[in-house]
């Protein structure tokens, strides 16, 4: 017995000698490999799933990261606007404020700190300087933002 398989032509191929024919062994059957093992199927839901598990902590990273940057943006802007206004009105000896910012940005408080330089190595100049910060927060401090800066007054 031996196994026949047909030519693309349609012609039947020649005889092959079946490996459980040989001598010294008796007939087995036959059965057609088709599709994949249990084992295959498992390790390739394995890879799957570690794969899935990457890509999903990937992705919940990166927004942590965007909803960080959207504050920092947010925050950097209000410590401009903050510092806008009190370079219009001007800066006195040791100034401490603080609030927040109503409907214009909900959640978001303020705190300025300023206060006199003391350097001796620069001379007059130091009377002049500022040491100013400006602190933005947001939900009670849950996220702050730090700016900090001098200002030289005019005489």
């Amino acid at each position: 017995m031996g196994w026949r398989f047909p030519y693309k032509s349609g012609r039947i191929a020649p005889k092959c000698v079946c490996p459980s024919l040989r001598p010294g062994r008796g007939p087995r059957r036959h059965r057609a490999v088709t599709g994949f093992t249990l084992m295959e199927v498992v390790v390739a839901l394995a890879v799957l799933a570690i794969v899935l598990v990457s890509v999903f902590r990937m992705q919940t990273g990166n927004l942590g990261v965007v909803e960080r940057l959207q504050f920092n943006t947010q925050a950097a802007m209000l410590a401009k606007a903050k510092m806008a206004e009190l370079d219009a009105t001007g800066l006195d000896d040791d100034i401490e404020l603080e609030g927040d910012f109503g409907d214009a940005a909900p959640g978001y408080n303020w705190r300025i700190s300023v206060s006199p330089r003391d350097d001796e190595l620069l001379g007059q100049t130091a009377q002049r300087l500022y040491r100013v910060e400006i602190r933005i927060g947001l939900n009670q401090d849950e996220s702050v933002f730090h700016l900090h800066t001098q200002r030289l007054v005019s005489p």
